[in-house]
């Protein structure tokens, strides 16, 4: 479960040894917009995140870099661009610090629901 109270006994960890350890897709009902759930292992530098949001074809749609992330766990939502023709996309988590090779890379692919349409209420 993710959660966001919790308060970790984990240790701090190095930056060789920090991973991903979950992220989480929640769409938002227009279908334009995604919630991302982010649990990053604790860490004793913060790491930076670059997070890439793709269609099955390659085209980036949307992207986001947090610098020096301040909490291993964290809500972002990203807003899609493009044609509102796709469904599936993939979301792709680089965690990394400057001069440095990423010490974690995350892939999932989801799905978005259908578009709800637009009930003007006038």
């Amino acid at each position: 479960m993710f959660g966001f109270d919790e308060q970790s006994d984990q240790p701090l960890l190095p930056p060789e040894e920090i991973r991903i350890q979950e992220l989480k897709i929640e769409p938002w009902p227009d279908s334009r917009r995604v919630k991302v759930l982010a649990n990053i292992t604790p860490f004793e530098q913060r790491p930076n995140l670059e997070l890439t949001i793709r269609t099955p074809a390659g085209e980036e749609v949307a992207s986001v870099s947090i610098v020096e992330i301040l909490e291993p766990k964290f809500v972002i939502t990203m807003h899609l661009r493009g044609d509102e023709g796709e469904s599936q996309y993939k979301l792709t988590g680089l965690l990394f610090y400057p001069d440095q090779e990423p010490v974690d890379q995350v892939t999932l692919t989801f799905e978005l629901p259908p578009m709800e349409e637009n009930r003007d209420t006038a």
